[in-house]
């Protein structure tokens, strides 16, 4: 089978079973490469403003990197309890952006949410915000493969 490339990689398309596995739903948009050897497909950018890839938005370039973005940005809103895109702020905010400058500063607690902040757990807190940050690399090809 070829690999199927969702394009709409957000928390409302994440299911969890009654054992908490998590399922991918709404392929409506997904495409399918021709093969696995191809590194793009030029095709009109889709998917849900905050998820989508920068370099699939910018370029017309979908990869299997593109929804490894989309993963790195639902990881981010899982850690921060934050939006992707918070249309209600006065100002513009991109969580990606945001949690990128804090990691740079070294300002992890600032970034987690204080609903988390209980559990002693700050090592883990970095390691998964670390994972996120390299989903979310604007170079696609700096991203970790799902495989």
């Amino acid at each position: 089978d070829p690999p199927i490339i969702h394009r709409d990689v957000k928390p409302s398309n994440i299911l969890l079973d009654e054992l908490f596995n998590a399922k991918l739903s709404d392929f409506g948009i997904s495409r399918s490469t021709p093969d696995i050897i191809q590194t793009h497909i030029s095709t009109a950018p889709a998917g849900t403003l905050g998820y989508v890839d920068p370099q699939y938005f910018l370029r017309r370039h979908l990869a299997p990197s593109s929804d490894v973005y989309s993963y790195g940005v639902v990881l981010l809103e899982l850690i921060t309890g934050q939006k992707a895109i918070d249309h209600g702020r006065l100002e513009e905010f991109n969580l990606v952006e945001w949690v990128t400058l804090k990691f740079q500063e070294d300002d992890l607690e600032s970034v987690v949410d204080p609903y988390l902040l209980h559990d002693n757990l700050h090592q883990d807190f970095a390691t998964v915000i670390g994972l996120a940050l390299k989903c979310t690399a604007f170079d696609r090809f700096k991203r970790p493969s799902m495989k």
